[in-house]
This record gives C-alpha cells, structure tokens and sequence, in this order.
C-alpha cells in the first residue's frame, strides 16, 4: 500500500494553524492534523524549516521571571503531551507496521499464487501450441494426401476419358462390323437364293433333256423295226 506524500506546504499550513488556535506545534500534532500520514522524518524536516522562517531575526528582550516559570510550566505540559504524542504515534506506527507486514504477507501469498497460475497457464499453453503443432503437421499430410488423391483422381478420369474415347471408336468400328456382316448375310441369303434359283432351273431342264432324250430313243427304236 503505498503512502500519500506530505509536502512542505500542507505542514507548513497546518503548523500555523495549530499555533494560530493556539495549541502546541509538534510533529504529532501536524501529523495528526494531516490525518497521520506521512514519515516522521519529512515532518521533523519541514517543522525545523517552518520553525527557522518564523524565528524573528532581532534578538529579544530578556524574558521577565515570572514569564519564564509559565514557560518552564508550558514547556513541561507541552514536552509531557509531546511525549504521550509521541508514544501515541510510535503505537500507531507499529500498528501500522504489522498492518502493512500483514498486507506484505499477504501480497507475497497472491504473488505465490500469480505465479503459480501463470505457470500453470503458461504449461497450459506450451501444451495447446503442441497440440496446434501436432495438428498443423497432420493437416499438412493430410494436404498432401488429399493433393496425391487429387492427382491420381485427375489421372483415373484422363485414363476413364481415354477409355471412353477407346469405346466410342470400338464402338464405332463395332457398328461398322455389324453393318458389313449383315451386308454379307444380306449378300448371302441372296447369293445363296440365286443359287436355289439356278439349281432349280437345272432341275427343270436336266429333266427337259431326259424328257427329249426319251422321246428320241423312242422314235428311233421305231424307225429300226
């Protein structure tokens, strides 16, 4: 917990107020005026400073007897609650103290705990990045498998394209084939029916010269008798 900083001006000010009321100017009373805060030190600093612009600079007349045992009195009675100030400041500075050993402790407790936290994120982490890596490595051959499948399947449909090309003209020399053997079975049945034409009209005139061939052996066998 950091202190609020006093200047030389606040203790300045609150120094001529309290003697202006009429109290006694002293490092706890400036202190608790300024709602002790603050070192005793800078105090102690900025009162001898204020107490040296306030000394008038001519000496003054000898102080009547009867002023100096009021003094002497005064000066007990202020150096007494000086002291019980003083007592009372150094309690509530050890007050204090343990309060800001406590907060400190505390503190160190918290920073223990940051730091444990952030190792922990920080494994976490370490451990996510791996896990990214890992995952990169893998997306990337799975990128070069899906790149090898791609080639290959670019090379299946060239082959499947030359193949369809190769049926098409199969197909084509196919349709070809058919038309010249149903031409030559064309040509056949009618070369084979020209030949039953022909076989028939031999028929007819082999049975036509027998036919003759008997009835001129019949007329000659009667010429001879």
């Amino acid at each position: 917990m950091a202190r609020t900083g006093i200047t030389k001006d606040q203790v300045f000010e609150a120094a001529r107020e309290i003697r202006d009321e009429g109290g006694t100017v002293t490092i706890a009373a400036v202190r608790g005026r300024l709602g002790n805060t603050g070192s005793y030190s800078t105090y102690s600093r900025h009162l001898a400073e204020w107490r040296k612009q306030e000394s008038p600079e001519n000496p003054a007349p000898p102080t009547p007897a009867s002023v100096e045992t009021i003094a002497r009195r005064l000066w007990s009675e202020a150096w007494r609650l000086a002291s019980e100030s003083l007592e009372s400041a150094g309690r509530q500075w050890e007050k204090e103290k343990k309060h800001l050993e406590f907060e400190v402790h505390n503190l160190a407790i918290e920073l223990d705990q940051s730091k444990q936290a952030f190792d922990e994120a920080m494994e976490k982490l370490q451990s996510t990045m791996k896990g990214l890596m890992e995952k990169t490595l893998a997306f990337e051959h799975l990128k070069d498998d899906h790149e090898k499948l791609e080639k290959t399947h670019e090379a299946t449909l060239e082959r499947a394209g030359k193949l369809e090309r190769d049926n098409a003209a199969l197909l084509q020399k196919l349709d070809s084939a058919v038309r010249d053997i149903t031409r030559l079975e064309n040509e056949l049945a009618e070369s084979r029916a020209r030949e039953r034409q022909a076989l028939e009209e031999a028929a007819v005139l082999r049975e036509r010269v027998e036919s003759v061939a008997k009835t001129e052996g019949s007329s000659s066998r009667r010429k001879k008798s």
